[in-house]
């Protein structure tokens, strides 16, 4: 499975192995490797069936699945209003933020699969993730938005993620709130660690 191989590896050179992506880890474009824009375009394929649909829903005219590249870090930093995009002129960005976040749920759950199916005993599944609050203005880097994916599966038991880093938040008598948004966790019969970071 080469698109979760290769993403678990880029991952798991993050600052603090919490799945986030390179920008807030700070380390700059590291995804434009060789293989990356394959995998993306790969993606694209299956998202927009065709040139043409892909080219209405970002407002573009004769972009071609080869002719598609990476957006580099600068213009991933770029927002329209508030934190949200405009998909007309950013469709591009858009998209290549989904398919980080559903790539990133396919490596979570895959190397969950894979801790569940090789351990000897019954064991509790857990990862960091879930984020939601308190992201520095960069939710889209720094969240993580296919918790739809996360939820459903049966191979993660517990979502954790620290305290929000609010001054509010932290200190006597604020609000103590979790990263995560918890009620979905709880609907969805998976537990939530709150991390005293």
């Amino acid at each position: 499975m080469e698109p979760v191989t290769s993403l678990s590896a880029r991952y798991g050179r993050s600052s603090s192995g919490e799945f986030q992506f390179e920008a807030v880890a700070g380390l700059g474009d590291i995804s434009f490797t060789i293989i990356l824009p394959r995998i993306v375009r790969e993606w694209l394929k299956n998202r927009y069936i065709d040139e043409a649909s892909m080219n209405t829903a970002r407002g573009e005219n004769g972009l071609k699945w080869e002719s598609v590249s990476i957006p580099n870090s600068g213009s991933r930093e770029v927002v329209d209003c508030g934190i949200l995009r405009d998909p007309e002129k950013r469709g591009d960005v858009i998209d290549y933020f989904r398919f980080q976040h559903e790539k990133l749920a396919e490596v979570i759950i895959h190397l969950s699969a894979t801790v569940r199916e090789s351990w000897s005993r019954p064991v509790i599944t857990a990862t960091f993730f879930g984020y939601f609050h308190n992201l520095f203005g960069r939710h889209a880097s720094g969240g993580h938005m296919a918790m739809d994916r996360i939820l459903a599966s049966p191979h993660i038991d517990c979502l954790c993620g620290p305290q929000s880093y609010d001054p509010a938040a932290r200190r006597m008598g604020g609000t103590g709130h979790a990263r995560g948004l918890i009620d979905p966790m709880r609907r969805a019969g998976k537990l939530w660690l709150d991390e005293m970071d």
